[in-house]
């Protein structure tokens, strides 16, 4: 069974190497190398058997491999079949197991980068029959790291190899055989019934070439990756202002990437389009040098031009460049730059008779009204490029991650989706957002040729290959949203239904602010509340002016750093006084309480400007409130005694 195997195999290497076994595994492979297995250093026998072999199903199922339909002999037809198809496979060595089985006097050098180093192992299936053969680790297929690694066996010491779960990459160990006699490890081949089975690749699902269609050549993308999570690929969070709504994507994004992958966050707003989003051509500022145009032979022929040789010299030196065809032209170009006098020859290479200064008058004449290229300084232009979005650009590395054996998620925040008019800038991307049982897109869509060819470009193969994209399911796309913000862009029912939201309650996030009070009012209408408690009672007080829930206030309404000190419960009186204003009573006279103003604040004596609320708040804190909310927080008043004649 594959949990005892695997068990046994955590508790040699642990109690052996001292090592850990953190990973998921699909399956456990353990074999007691024979004589026939070892390196020719290693077994002091004449076998040419160069390979570690595994037969049976089982071994030929643990590695990649490609199905031959039928064996072929080379000895009976010439044909090279039997050898071609050989695999390579990533096997990460540990440096501990290394350092222990390494104990010779002849020790083999490794390099270990974090503890690990991965080798090549060739993987080849010599029997594809009914006698399935798997011959692993051929050192002329295989590289130099796993060469060394195999030298370290001798006879009866135990191979085990891990196979990582949903992943073809690997984890070779060595347990010498003095060290394995208590663990009971017999060769077997055993799978997780939780992992995949086979890592057949079929050649009778390839089309031959001469039925291919136009499209054969075409790079084949793929979109459906090993990788996997318990959150949702389009997700919204939602809920009331001040609940933790970016925190909760925050502390996600770090569960979701704690094995590698990258983010981007980005905040929408009434003016963010399309073009910002997922990308367009844009003027841009390109650098430049005067001669960035030039071809080799013009810079070679300027070189001599702007040379320290005298203007014999440099005639001579061109005069082959120039005989065929511009040899007249000659000396007029050397007149743009020499004032020294120099004498021509003919094509055949006799001298001529005449002299050249009328050709090089000319070049002295017209110098001050050409471009001599000698300030080499860059220079700035502008041209138009592809300026990818966030989108496009988080699009780009995920499907680029996406063609490896080791995928890795990549995640778009978008705060405050609905502050934008998603429609237009998702435009055509919004098709995409439909995902299948593996979360890749189900509908592609026709990509333009802007994106056709940055793809290209960044991706690799030709501009047809993106002709219909999708999203991989290494993607992840997240947002918040609140409706209760004013100018927000209402969202159709096609475009909600794409996404999984996640409400978060009025009181959601509220554990850390429990407790934590503060001074307000002054003088005789001074006194101590507790934050939290307030919070709610005004809520319930707009809930009875039937006020929408997302209109309350989130516990987090007033920011952490206000409402939660770093020290004891108490929260700083001047800092909280301020920021509620600021926030919460400006919000409440603004937007939320602003039809109920006189009700609320039914304390104050002017409930009409928002000044006159705030001084009201200052000198007498929370009676600025109407009676439900006073109620709730009684002023108790302390009487300091004066003098003795108090008492009496």
């Amino acid at each position: 069974m594959f949990d005892e195997s695997i068990n046994k195999v955590r508790s040699a290497l642990f109690n052996i190497n001292g090592i850990t076994l953190e990973e998921d595994y699909d399956a456990v492979l353990i074999k007691k190398l024979a004589t026939t297995n070892l390196i020719k250093e290693n077994r002091g026998s004449s076998t040419k058997q160069s390979h570690i072999a595994l037969s049976g199903e089982n071994s030929r199922d643990f590695f990649p491999y490609v199905h031959i339909s039928s064996y072929i002999d080379q000895k009976n037809d010439g044909s090279t079949m039997k050898s071609f198809y050989v695999l390579q496979v990533p096997m990460i060595l540990s440096e501990k197991n290394i350092v222990r089985a390494n104990n010779s006097d002849n020790k083999v050098i490794f390099n270990f980068s974090n503890k690990k180093i991965t080798g090549k192992a060739s993987v080849k299936l010599s029997r594809p029959g009914n006698s399935p053969q798997i011959e692993l680790g051929n050192p002329t297929t295989s590289d130099d790291i796993f060469y060394k690694f195999r030298s370290l066996f001798y006879v009866n010491d135990i191979l085990v190899i891990l196979k990582k779960s949903l992943n073809l990459e690997y984890e070779a160990y060595i347990i010498k055989n003095d060290d394995a006699l208590s663990y009971d490890l017999k060769d077997t081949v055993q799978f997780s019934p939780r992992g995949s089975r086979s890592t057949k690749v079929d050649l009778s699902e390839i089309t031959p070439k001469n039925e291919q269609s136009e499209q054969s050549d075409v790079m084949k993308i793929n979109y459906k990756t090993n990788v996997t999570s318990d959150f949702y690929h389009n997700r919204i969070v939602f809920g009331a202002p001040g609940t933790g709504k970016s925190y909760d994507l925050n502390r996600d994004r770090q569960i979701l990437l704690e094995n590698g992958g990258e983010y981007e966050r980005v905040t929408f707003h009434p003016d963010y389009s399309y073009a910002g989003f997922v990308g367009t051509y844009k003027p841009v500022m390109l650098e430049s040098s005067n001669d960035h145009y030039m071809k080799d032979d013009e810079k070679e022929i300027l070189s001599v031009l702007m040379g320290n040789k005298t203007a014999q010299e440099k005639y001579d030196d061109l005069y082959e460049k120039f005989k065929d065809n511009n040899l007249t032209r000659l000396p007029l170009l050397l007149g743009l730059y020499d004032n020294e006098e120099f004498k021509t020859k003919k094509r055949d290479g006799s001298d001529s008779s005449g002299n050249n200064d009328v050709e090089r008058n000319h070049g002295r004449a017209i110098r001050p009204y050409v471009n001599l290229l000698l300030d080499k300084n860059s220079e700035s232009d502008i041209g138009y490029e592809y300026v990818p979005g966030p989108f496009m650009r988080m699009y780009v590395k995920a499907l680029k991650n996406a063609q490896t054996l080791n995928a890795k998620p990549f995640l778009l925040i978008v705060e405050e989706i609905n502050r934008a008019n998603v429609a237009a800038v998702f435009g055509d991307v919004f098709q995409l957002l439909d995902r299948d049982k593996d979360n890749v897109s189900e509908y592609s869509i026709q990509a333009s040729e802007d994106i056709k060819k940055y793809l290209a470009k960044e991706l690799g193969g030709d501009a047809q290959t993106y002709s219909r994209i999708k999203i991989p399911n290494n993607m992840f796309i997240w947002s918040t949203m609140n409706s209760a913000d004013q100018g927000v862009f209402p969202m159709d029912t096609a475009f909600k239904r794409r996404w999984d939201f996640d409400y978060l309650g009025i009181n959601h996030n509220e554990n850390d602010i429990k407790g934590n009070i503060v001074r307000v009012g002054s003088g005789d209408h001074q006194q101590t509340i507790e934050w939290n408690e307030l919070r709610k009672q005004i809520n319930d007080t707009l809930s009875s002016y039937k006020i929408n829930e997302d209109k309350l206030l989130g516990p987090y309404f007033l920011s952490k750093k206000i409402v939660v000190p770093l020290k004891g419960n108490e929260i700083d009186s001047k800092k909280f006084k301020s920021a509620f204003k600021s926030k919460v009573l400006m919000y409440l006279f603004d937007d939320a309480a602003k039809q109920k103003r006189s009700s609320l604040f039914d304390g104050c004596k002017d409930t009409t400007k928002y000044s006159s609320i705030c001084e009201e708040f200052d000198r007498r804190g929370i009676e600025i409130f109407c009676k439900e909310i006073r109620d709730k927080f009684p002023r108790t008043i302390t009487v300091v005694a004066e003098s003795e004649e108090d008492y009496k």
